[in-house]
Protein backbone atom coordinates (compact mmCIF):
# COMPACT_ATOMS: atom_id res chain seq x y z
CA UNK A 1 0.00 0.00 0.00
CA UNK A 2 3.07 2.62 0.96
CA UNK A 3 4.75 1.35 -2.49
CA UNK A 4 1.55 2.44 -4.04
CA UNK A 5 1.10 5.91 -2.82
CA UNK A 6 4.97 6.38 -3.22
CA UNK A 7 4.41 5.69 -6.74
CA UNK A 8 1.38 7.62 -7.47
CA UNK A 9 3.10 10.61 -5.34
CA UNK A 10 5.74 10.26 -7.91
CA UNK A 11 3.48 11.51 -10.73
CA UNK A 12 3.12 15.30 -11.67
CA UNK A 13 1.45 16.70 -14.18
CA UNK A 14 3.80 17.78 -17.03
CA UNK A 15 1.23 19.51 -19.04
CA UNK A 16 -0.70 19.03 -22.10
CA UNK A 17 -0.60 17.45 -25.93
CA UNK A 18 -2.68 17.25 -29.17
CA UNK A 19 -3.76 14.20 -30.40
CA UNK A 20 -2.47 13.57 -33.64
CA UNK A 21 -5.73 11.36 -34.41
CA UNK A 22 -8.43 13.71 -33.61
CA UNK A 23 -6.99 16.74 -32.16
CA UNK A 24 -8.57 16.19 -28.62
CA UNK A 25 -6.11 17.47 -25.98
CA UNK A 26 -5.44 15.48 -23.02
CA UNK A 27 -2.63 15.30 -20.10
CA UNK A 28 0.69 14.24 -20.12
CA UNK A 29 2.44 13.21 -16.67
CA UNK A 30 6.07 12.91 -15.20
CA UNK A 31 6.50 9.59 -14.13
CA UNK A 32 9.15 7.39 -13.17
CA UNK A 33 8.97 5.55 -16.71
CA UNK A 34 8.98 9.33 -18.60
CA UNK A 35 6.33 11.61 -19.89
CA UNK A 36 3.40 10.01 -20.37
CA UNK A 37 -0.27 10.34 -21.27
CA UNK A 38 -2.83 8.94 -23.60
CA UNK A 39 -6.05 10.50 -25.53
CA UNK A 40 -8.82 8.70 -23.92
CA UNK A 41 -11.28 9.02 -26.49
CA UNK A 42 -8.78 7.12 -28.80
CA UNK A 43 -7.82 4.76 -26.23
CA UNK A 44 -11.35 3.81 -26.26
CA UNK A 45 -12.07 3.31 -29.30
CA UNK A 46 -8.81 1.13 -29.82
CA UNK A 47 -9.78 -1.17 -27.06
CA UNK A 48 -13.71 -1.26 -28.61
CA UNK A 49 -12.20 -2.03 -31.92
CA UNK A 50 -9.73 -5.06 -30.55
CA UNK A 51 -12.34 -6.60 -28.23
CA UNK A 52 -14.85 -6.36 -31.83
CA UNK A 53 -18.01 -5.25 -29.68
CA UNK A 54 -20.77 -4.57 -31.89
CA UNK A 55 -21.54 -1.05 -32.58
CA UNK A 56 -24.97 0.81 -31.33
CA UNK A 57 -26.78 0.29 -34.64
CA UNK A 58 -25.48 -3.57 -34.43
CA UNK A 59 -26.84 -3.78 -31.16
CA UNK A 60 -30.25 -2.05 -31.72
CA UNK A 61 -30.62 -4.15 -34.84
CA UNK A 62 -30.20 -7.29 -33.06
CA UNK A 63 -32.23 -6.75 -30.15
CA UNK A 64 -34.72 -5.62 -32.85
CA UNK A 65 -34.89 -8.83 -34.52
CA UNK A 66 -34.57 -10.96 -31.15
CA UNK A 67 -37.78 -9.29 -30.67
CA UNK A 68 -38.91 -10.70 -34.18
CA UNK A 69 -38.34 -13.98 -33.64
CA UNK A 70 -40.71 -14.08 -30.59
CA UNK A 71 -43.46 -13.80 -33.05
CA UNK A 72 -42.35 -15.69 -35.66
CA UNK A 73 -44.78 -19.10 -35.56
CA UNK A 74 -44.81 -20.94 -39.33
CA UNK A 75 -47.68 -23.44 -39.73
CA UNK A 76 -46.11 -26.79 -40.33
CA UNK A 77 -47.81 -27.25 -43.79
CA UNK A 78 -45.37 -23.98 -44.70
CA UNK A 79 -41.84 -24.93 -43.17
CA UNK A 80 -40.41 -26.29 -46.42
CA UNK A 81 -42.20 -23.61 -48.69
CA UNK A 82 -39.77 -22.04 -50.43
CA UNK A 83 -40.32 -19.72 -54.23
CA UNK A 84 -39.02 -22.92 -56.80
CA UNK A 85 -41.39 -25.28 -54.98
CA UNK A 86 -44.03 -22.87 -55.69
CA UNK A 87 -45.50 -24.30 -59.22
CA UNK A 88 -47.32 -21.34 -60.99
CA UNK A 89 -49.32 -23.05 -63.59
CA UNK A 90 -52.15 -20.90 -64.29
CA UNK A 91 -51.50 -17.03 -65.97
CA UNK A 92 -52.29 -15.40 -62.66
CA UNK A 93 -50.20 -18.14 -60.53
CA UNK A 94 -47.22 -17.26 -63.69
CA UNK A 95 -47.31 -13.25 -62.78
CA UNK A 96 -47.78 -13.59 -59.05
CA UNK A 97 -44.11 -15.92 -58.89
CA UNK A 98 -42.52 -13.38 -60.99
CA UNK A 99 -43.72 -10.41 -58.92
CA UNK A 100 -42.40 -11.92 -55.53
CA UNK A 101 -39.08 -13.37 -57.28
CA UNK A 102 -38.53 -9.53 -58.51
CA UNK A 103 -39.09 -8.09 -55.36
CA UNK A 104 -36.42 -10.56 -53.28
CA UNK A 105 -34.02 -9.76 -55.99
CA UNK A 106 -34.12 -5.94 -56.17
CA UNK A 107 -35.88 -5.13 -52.54
CA UNK A 108 -33.22 -2.61 -52.10
CA UNK A 109 -34.45 -0.28 -54.69
CA UNK A 110 -38.00 -1.54 -53.75
CA UNK A 111 -39.05 0.64 -50.22
CA UNK A 112 -42.44 1.02 -50.97
CA UNK A 113 -43.66 -2.37 -52.88
CA UNK A 114 -47.04 -4.15 -51.84
CA UNK A 115 -49.02 -6.78 -53.00
CA UNK A 116 -51.99 -7.76 -52.46
CA UNK A 117 -53.08 -11.77 -53.09
CA UNK A 118 -56.33 -12.85 -53.52
CA UNK A 119 -58.57 -16.09 -54.62
CA UNK A 120 -59.98 -18.78 -53.57
CA UNK A 121 -58.44 -21.26 -50.70
CA UNK A 122 -55.55 -23.79 -52.48
CA UNK A 123 -53.87 -21.70 -54.94
CA UNK A 124 -50.55 -21.11 -52.92
CA UNK A 125 -51.02 -17.53 -51.83
CA UNK A 126 -50.39 -18.65 -48.48
CA UNK A 127 -47.00 -20.91 -49.71
CA UNK A 128 -45.94 -17.78 -51.47
CA UNK A 129 -46.18 -15.34 -48.86
CA UNK A 130 -44.08 -17.39 -46.22
CA UNK A 131 -41.51 -18.14 -48.93
CA UNK A 132 -40.77 -14.85 -49.54
CA UNK A 133 -40.18 -13.93 -46.22
CA UNK A 134 -38.03 -16.74 -45.54
CA UNK A 135 -35.87 -15.72 -48.55
CA UNK A 136 -35.25 -12.67 -47.64
CA UNK A 137 -35.07 -13.57 -43.77
CA UNK A 138 -31.93 -15.56 -45.03
CA UNK A 139 -30.29 -12.05 -46.49
CA UNK A 140 -30.34 -10.48 -43.09
CA UNK A 141 -33.48 -7.87 -43.44
CA UNK A 142 -36.42 -8.14 -40.65
CA UNK A 143 -39.53 -9.55 -42.20
CA UNK A 144 -42.19 -10.89 -40.63
CA UNK A 145 -44.97 -13.37 -41.71
CA UNK A 146 -48.33 -13.41 -39.31
CA UNK A 147 -51.41 -15.21 -40.15
CA UNK A 148 -54.06 -12.38 -38.96
CA UNK A 149 -55.82 -14.49 -36.40
CA UNK A 150 -52.86 -15.15 -34.79
CA UNK A 151 -51.10 -11.30 -35.04
CA UNK A 152 -54.67 -10.58 -33.32
CA UNK A 153 -53.73 -13.43 -30.54
CA UNK A 154 -50.66 -11.45 -29.39
CA UNK A 155 -52.88 -7.82 -29.46
CA UNK A 156 -55.23 -9.92 -27.00
CA UNK A 157 -52.59 -10.84 -24.91
CA UNK A 158 -51.14 -7.31 -24.16
CA UNK A 159 -54.17 -7.17 -21.82
CA UNK A 160 -52.51 -10.27 -19.93
CA UNK A 161 -50.96 -9.34 -16.31
CA UNK A 162 -48.37 -11.37 -17.01
CA UNK A 163 -47.60 -9.75 -20.51
CA UNK A 164 -43.69 -8.95 -21.02
CA UNK A 165 -44.84 -7.09 -24.24
CA UNK A 166 -47.21 -3.87 -25.06
CA UNK A 167 -49.33 -2.94 -27.98
CA UNK A 168 -46.99 0.04 -28.20
CA UNK A 169 -44.06 -2.46 -28.71
CA UNK A 170 -45.72 -4.38 -31.15
CA UNK A 171 -46.80 -1.17 -33.43
CA UNK A 172 -43.50 -0.12 -33.00
CA UNK A 173 -42.01 -3.89 -34.61
CA UNK A 174 -44.60 -3.71 -37.46
CA UNK A 175 -43.84 -0.21 -38.76
CA UNK A 176 -39.90 -0.77 -38.38
CA UNK A 177 -39.93 -4.21 -40.44
CA UNK A 178 -38.70 -4.66 -43.53
CA UNK A 179 -41.73 -6.09 -44.86
CA UNK A 180 -44.77 -6.97 -43.12
CA UNK A 181 -46.37 -9.82 -44.47
CA UNK A 182 -50.59 -10.70 -43.34
CA UNK A 183 -51.47 -14.00 -44.40
CA UNK A 184 -55.90 -15.17 -44.94
CA UNK A 185 -56.73 -11.26 -44.02
CA UNK A 186 -61.06 -11.84 -43.48
CA UNK A 187 -60.88 -15.47 -42.06
CA UNK A 188 -60.07 -14.46 -38.36
CA UNK A 189 -63.43 -14.32 -36.25
CA UNK A 190 -64.42 -11.80 -33.64
CA UNK A 191 -67.49 -11.33 -32.18
CA UNK A 192 -69.28 -8.96 -33.94
CA UNK A 193 -71.56 -5.95 -32.46
CA UNK A 194 -75.13 -5.70 -32.63
CA UNK A 195 -74.92 -4.83 -36.07
CA UNK A 196 -72.39 -8.29 -36.53
CA UNK A 197 -69.75 -6.45 -37.53
CA UNK A 198 -66.35 -6.57 -36.44
CA UNK A 199 -65.15 -3.37 -34.29
CA UNK A 200 -61.93 -4.44 -32.14
CA UNK A 201 -59.99 -6.42 -34.98
CA UNK A 202 -60.91 -3.96 -37.54
CA UNK A 203 -59.50 -1.62 -35.47
CA UNK A 204 -56.32 -3.22 -34.57
CA UNK A 205 -56.13 -4.12 -38.60
CA UNK A 206 -56.47 -0.53 -39.58
CA UNK A 207 -53.79 0.69 -37.54
CA UNK A 208 -51.20 -2.11 -38.50
CA UNK A 209 -51.94 -1.08 -42.35
CA UNK A 210 -52.09 2.53 -41.28
CA UNK A 211 -48.16 2.01 -40.34
CA UNK A 212 -47.30 0.53 -43.38
CA UNK A 213 -48.18 3.05 -45.42
CA UNK A 214 -45.56 3.42 -47.63
CA UNK A 215 -43.95 0.75 -46.81
CA UNK A 216 -43.50 -2.66 -47.80
CA UNK A 217 -46.13 -5.30 -47.49
CA UNK A 218 -47.94 -8.54 -48.83
CA UNK A 219 -51.37 -9.14 -47.83
CA UNK A 220 -53.62 -11.91 -48.75
CA UNK A 221 -57.02 -12.92 -48.89
CA UNK A 222 -59.89 -15.71 -49.90
CA UNK A 223 -62.26 -12.22 -49.78
CA UNK A 224 -63.38 -9.89 -52.52
CA UNK A 225 -62.57 -6.05 -51.08
CA UNK A 226 -66.37 -5.92 -51.33
CA UNK A 227 -66.89 -8.52 -48.94
CA UNK A 228 -63.72 -7.18 -46.90
CA UNK A 229 -65.35 -3.48 -46.13
CA UNK A 230 -68.80 -5.44 -45.52
CA UNK A 231 -67.09 -8.02 -42.92
CA UNK A 232 -65.51 -4.97 -40.72
CA UNK A 233 -67.66 -2.23 -40.83
CA UNK A 234 -66.87 1.25 -40.19
CA UNK A 235 -63.57 0.72 -40.74
CA UNK A 236 -63.93 -1.70 -43.77
CA UNK A 237 -63.40 0.44 -46.53
CA UNK A 238 -60.61 2.64 -44.63
CA UNK A 239 -58.91 -1.32 -43.90
CA UNK A 240 -59.25 -1.87 -48.51
CA UNK A 241 -58.20 1.32 -49.03
CA UNK A 242 -54.65 1.25 -46.64
CA UNK A 243 -54.67 -2.76 -48.18
CA UNK A 244 -54.55 -1.62 -51.90
CA UNK A 245 -52.57 1.76 -51.18
CA UNK A 246 -49.90 1.57 -53.89
CA UNK A 247 -49.87 -2.04 -54.24
CA UNK A 248 -50.03 -4.01 -57.26
CA UNK A 249 -52.92 -6.75 -57.50
CA UNK A 250 -53.15 -10.27 -58.58
CA UNK A 251 -56.23 -12.35 -58.49
CA UNK A 252 -55.06 -15.80 -58.31
CA UNK A 253 -57.30 -18.40 -60.01
CA UNK A 254 -56.37 -22.33 -60.60
CA UNK A 255 -57.37 -25.64 -58.99
CA UNK A 256 -57.33 -26.26 -55.46
CA UNK A 257 -53.65 -27.49 -54.78
CA UNK A 258 -54.56 -29.25 -51.55
CA UNK A 259 -57.21 -31.75 -53.95
CA UNK A 260 -54.74 -32.62 -55.79
CA UNK A 261 -52.82 -33.80 -52.36
CA UNK A 262 -49.86 -31.17 -52.90
CA UNK A 263 -48.48 -29.30 -49.76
Amino acid sequence: MQQAKAFLSSIKRAGEEICESCGNVYPVYETPRGILGACKPCEDRKLKESLNLPSKDELDSIKAKNFIERFTVVPEHLQHATINSYQAITPSQITLKEWVVDLIRNFEVRPSDSLVVSGKAGLGKSHVAYATVKALKSRGYKVLYFEVSKLLDYFRKVYDNHAKYSKDDLYNMIEKLDLLVLDDIGSEYIKGNENGQETWASEVLFNVLNLRQGKRKIVTTNYTERQLQQKYGIHGERITSRMFDHATSIRLEGQDYRKKGDA
